[in-house]
């Protein structure tokens, strides 16, 4: 009666946690892998994004090379906005430039609405 690791068939593509048992309650065996390598994704965006500014900033305070914009903007297309936010408020950066302070924002509230969209569409 119980498989996957503990969970209990309690419906068609639904699982529920059996008593005594650590596993998360999912609805799909494979919906879990799919949202595990999502948040190590964006984890690593993010963390990219903001490190990105940072060093980006530390460049042009020394006069040296820096990193395109492309390359920003770019991260935050691939889910890092809110590191890339995140660091231009930490290390005051690209503030002053349209292109970000209203570009970001406004990559983030498409990706919140599309992901919005998605969670209603599939799974509400």
């Amino acid at each position: 009666p119980f498989g996957k690791g503990g969970l209990r068939r309690t419906g068609p593509r639904q699982w529920t946690k059996a008593e005594g048992s650590d596993t998360m309650a999912l609805k799909e065996g494979g919906r879990f892998v799919f949202l595990t390598i999502l948040k190590v994704w964006l984890a690593a965006i993010n963390l990219l994004a903001f490190a990105l500014c940072g060093l980006d900033k530390w460049k042009a305070q020394r006069g040296l090379w820096r990193i395109r914009e492309r390359t920003l903007l770019g991260a935050a297309v691939l889910g890092g906005a809110p590191g890339l936010l995140a660091g231009m408020a930490v290390f005051r950066h690209k503030t002053r430039r349209k292109k970000f302070t209203w570009g970001v924002p406004a990559i983030l509230a498409a990706q919140s609405a599309g992901a919005f969209w998605v969670l209603w569409y599939f799974i509400g």
